[in-house]
């Protein structure tokens, strides 16, 4: 994408970036960015091309969003799953958690430690008669399809997984390696 030097104040105050940070991230002096900006100075191509590359990095990063990154084969259990069927899922898949609905509503989720910490508590024999709904978790964080990836990143360092819906309908889901 092309800039005009004019271009250069209004793209980074868009992208929330000061003069300080773009200049430390081109390799430029902050007083030049305040010059360019203000017309006052004919720089450098060079300068021009790294503070450009600097804004046009950002802009794509700051662009991309969860209906950009998400898994559209979204796998459900139902609470009433036997975890067995739910593990033999999550190996078959190669994923690591489920989300857990009742109806069309996400009411939980399970995941490989759900099934670790109910192994410790109830045993092998009993795990083999428990339903996915008396071990499973919290359910997963919802995010609309424009959410931002730098959100979507910052949430799923709390969370395992994060859905993607919209109008009450699930549409994807992103995992840490879905941002990679």
């Amino acid at each position: 994408m092309e800039f005009e030097l004019q271009d250069i104040k209004k793209l980074r105050a868009v992208l929330g970036m000061r003069q300080s940070e773009l200049a430390r991230l081109a390799g430029v002096s902050q007083s030049l960015i305040a010059k360019i900006e203000s017309g006052k100075a004919d720089p450098a191509f060079s300068k021009v091309k790294r503070v450009m590359e600097v804004l046009e990095n950002a802009k794509n990063t700051a662009e991309a969003h969860a209906g950009d990154v998400m898994n559209r084969n979204v796998i459900f259990v139902s609470k009433k799953t036997r975890v067995l069927e739910a593990v033999k899922l999550i190996k078959e898949k190669g994923i690591s958690q489920l989300p857990v609905c009742k109806g069309k509503a996400i009411v939980g989720a399970v995941c490989e430690e759900n099934v670790l910490e109910g192994l410790q508590k109830f045993g092998h024999e009993k795990m083999e008669r428990l339903c996915v709904g008396e071990i499973m978790g919290e359910p997963f964080l919802c995010v609309r399809e424009d959410t931002p990836c730098k959100t979507i990143a910052q949430m799923l360092k709390r969370e395992k997984a994060v859905l993607v819906s919209k109008n009450g309908k699930t549409l994807g889901i992103i995992t840490k390696v879905d941002l990679l």
